[in-house]
């Protein structure tokens, strides 16, 4: 296996690229997706020097490599992809427009598109953008919303409740759903 590849240069894992790849094949080889998955993210444990290092206070390691992930509800891998730049890896207007999430989304799951699957996400993840370009493509998600989303019914975010009030919205396609936390569905 050669690692030392000139043309590597802007891929920062190109000494393991091929390893990562090999897995991913070998998870999607073995595992038959389910009707349901997570997107999620993970920490795998580093404190060395790393130019893509990063620092998560919120979670158990603190400081290590970010994976993104998306797993069946016992937990195995289906698939990842490993965080090593802040730009998203296209650097085209329209995936910066879109944001970082929403790519990383998109590319987790495109070899379970349109199969009729739902996906669980949490708010990191989660948006009106997403909802719609999903369905479009008969794959549905649940999660929750960040409120200060671009995209969001401002109705729905900027309604203040009180203690046991709930207030819905809904069009064709998205049911949006606020009792302290506002969550989407389809």
């Amino acid at each position: 296996m050669d690692n030392s590849d000139p043309n590597a240069e802007n891929d920062r894992l190109f000494k393991i690229r091929n390893i990562i790849e090999l897995c991913c094949k070998q998870f999607q080889e073995t595992l038959e997706p389910a009707e349901e998955l997570m997107i999620d993210e993970s920490m795998v444990p580093w404190r060395g020097r790393l130019v893509f290092r990063q620092y998560l206070p919120a979670k158990s390691h603190k400081y290590g490599v970010k994976v993104y992930k998306i797993c069946t509800p016992e937990g195995y891998t289906y698939d990842l992809r490993v965080y090593a730049e802040k730009n998203d890896p296209t650097g085209t207007a329209t995936a910066k427009a879109n944001g970082h999430t929403y790519n990383i989304c998109m590319e987790l799951l495109e070899k379970v598109i349109n199969s009729g699957r739902i996906i669980y996400m949490d708010n990191y993840y989660t948006s009106v953008k997403l909802c719609k370009d999903l369905l479009e493509r008969k794959t549905y998600i649940c999660g929750t919303l960040r409120s200060n989303r671009r995209g969001n019914p401002r109705d729905v975010c900027s309604k203040k409740l009180k203690k046991g009030e709930i207030f819905s919205q809904q069009n064709k396609t998205i049911f949006v759903l606020q009792n302290g936390l506002i969550n989407v569905q389809y």
